[in-house]
């Protein structure tokens, strides 16, 4: 109750003073109530207040309280006899000592008691703004909101665990090997499906792409640039969808233009430049939307075997991607079939994992989110005459549909110059 700990304050404020303070020299005895490890307890003798030289209260171990020194005050009194102009001490009552000593009860144990009482309070109002302070940017779950423990201290089941480590270990391995396979199928030849480049063309079609991400990331609005770190699974939907279209498209860049020269026309380097950086960018947003939900894991209760389990897999996942893809670029060059067994195999086949990581990024969201809602009003009269088949994929359009209207909301909230808030949206 903080009301009643601000009154408690205020009566000790009131009614509790410190050896050599106002009250004392009034006549009202009153130890410290705050002495902590008692480092201000004498040795030995008698407890004294700190009134100067001439002391006239000692402190009752009896009593619990400072008392007048009988001896002195009959010398002060024998002393005033001799003085009638001076007016006589008197012993205060207990209406002058104020409220808290007119009730018997409020005695000095109790008013100690309140004082550590209002004190453990303020400790505990310290630490549970410091853990809000430490934890409120790293939250994962962007619909919840954090009190006292953090949520990333509760330890993650079985299916929450192998969905994580599986989506950020084959999105590593797509990752990794799609960066030794784009050098490889730009200078592979025309006829198997590269764009058969110079070394030189290659460079520079590599520059445009790091270019255009430059550019991305230095006018991209804030709120949607850290879009992986508030939505983490908005994001990873995102990003493989953006990587479906991307790699799908790689297929029809070498055919845009039909002259003997056509891989060094403008509109075949135009193509390949945006494609290329529509999969980096697909990339590098996957891949932060994983890494931020693989430090739940990280962060959480789990054993330290499973821990070590987890950064040794995530390892593997890294470091083999190059070199699983190299090896199946060359065997698919090797067996001299044309599309999609040529030099677009790898794209291909990371456009067909994007599928399964899409799924899993679903089961996902339903798993710690919940569902995303139901059909639109009217729909379900299909559902009763065509089957489950036709009413499944009906609610599957309802995700991305959800999906495409969040950023098209924060987009038009930057527009108008209103901050979004991608926290909220999973």
């Amino acid at each position: 109750n903080i009301a009643g700990v601000a009154r408690a304050r205020t009566s000790i404020r009131r009614t509790t003073s410190a050896p050599g303070s106002l009250a004392a020299v009034n006549g009202v005895p009153k130890r410290s109530s705050w002495n902590p490890l008692g480092l201000f307890k004498s040795s030995g003798g008698v407890k004294r207040a700190n009134l100067g030289t001439d002391n006239k209260f000692v402190y009752d171990g009896a009593q619990g309280k400072w008392v007048l020194d009988q001896g002195k005050v009959d010398t002060t009194r024998a002393g005033l006899n001799d003085s009638p102009s001076l007016p006589m001490p008197l012993e205060p009552t207990a209406a002058d000592r104020g409220p808290s000593f007119a009730n018997p009860d409020a005695t000095e144990r109790e008013l100690d008691q309140l004082e550590q009482h209002a004190i453990t309070l303020a400790i505990q109002a310290a630490h549970l703004a410091r853990q809000w302070e430490n934890s409120r940017n790293k939250v994962m779950y962007g619909n919840t909101s954090v009190a006292g423990e953090h949520r990333r201290a509760a330890t993650p089941n079985c299916r929450l665990m192998l969905l994580l480590s599986l989506l950020h270990c084959v999105w590593s391995l797509i990752h990794h090997g799609l960066e030794a396979a784009v050098p490889l199928w730009m200078l592979s030849p025309a006829s198997r499906g590269g764009l058969g480049l110079e070394p030189v063309d290659s460079a520079l079609i590599s520059a445009f792409v790091g270019t255009l991400l430059l550019v991305l990331k230095l006018f991209t609005p804030k709120s949607l640039s850290s879009l992986p770190n508030h939505s983490p699974l908005l994001s990873l939907r995102v990003g493989i969808g953006l990587h479906l279209l991307s790699t799908l498209s790689i297929a029809a860049v070498p055919r845009l233009h039909l002259g003997p020269y056509k891989n060094e026309s403008f509109m075949v380097w135009t193509a390949a430049t945006m494609a290329l950086t529509g999969i980096a960018s697909s990339l590098i947003l996957v891949r932060q939307a994983t890494s931020v939900m693989l430090q739940v894991l990280v962060d959480s209760d789990l054993r330290m075997d499973l821990k070590r389990c987890l950064h040794v897999i995530a390892a593997i996942s890294e470091s083999g991607g190059g070199a699983l893809f190299g090896l199946i670029f060359s065997g698919t060059l090797s067996v001299n079939m044309g599309y999609p067994m040529d030099a677009t195999f790898l794209f291909n086949l990371s456009a067909a994992s994007s599928l399964g990581l899409y799924t899993a990024s679903l089961i996902l969201h339903v798993h710690v989110v919940g569902d995303f809602g139901s059909a639109p009003e009217g729909g379900h009269g299909i559902v009763v005459r065509m089957g489950k088949a036709i009413g499944c994929l009906e609610e599957i359009f309802i995700v991305p549909a959800h999906d495409v209207n969040t950023l098209l909301s924060q987009a038009e909230n930057i527009r108008r110059g209103v901050e979004g808030h991608p926290s909220k949206n999973m």
